[in-house]
């Protein structure tokens, strides 16, 4: 009998309190704000004004040479790619663009490497002045 009772008032309870928590009564309603979708449909009105992405040129395959040697352009930034072939210094890679092609210097796609003060950065693959080759 008792644990009939004690059954009989846990139910009770277990039914108080999901009516208790069901709703908090009524409540003025929201209105919703209004949306404006101008912005969203003027993709072509303002097409023209948008600034295009420039791509750079492809990079030719080319087959790298290992650097030979210690005639290697040094540099304080470690993403410099520096090289050396035949006693010869290259501000990038010595590569083949053809196979059997003659080795020549490039910076991935720029032909003859780096000029003087710059150097072949690995982060941008292109030719920078030291201090602003970093990996953004």
């Amino acid at each position: 009998m008792k644990r009939q009772k004690l059954w009989a008032m846990l139910i009770i309870l277990m039914v108080a309190g999901l009516f208790a928590c069901s709703g908090r009564g009524t409540s003025k309603a929201q209105k919703e704000p209004k949306r404006v979708f101008k912005e969203a449909n003027d993709l072509a009105e303002n097409d023209a004004k948008r600034p295009r992405l420039e791509l750079s040129p492809p990079e030719p395959k080319l087959e790298m040479i290992a650097s030979e040697g210690e005639c290697a352009p040094k540099s304080q930034n470690e993403l410099a790619v520096a090289s050396c072939y035949k006693n010869v210094a290259c501000r990038g890679q010595w590569a083949r663009a053809e196979k059997g092609g003659p080795v020549e210097c490039w910076c991935f796609a720029k032909k003859g490497g780096c000029d003087e003060g710059t150097i072949c950065c690995a982060a941008s693959r292109a030719c920078e002045k030291p201090e602003n080759c970093y990996v953004p």
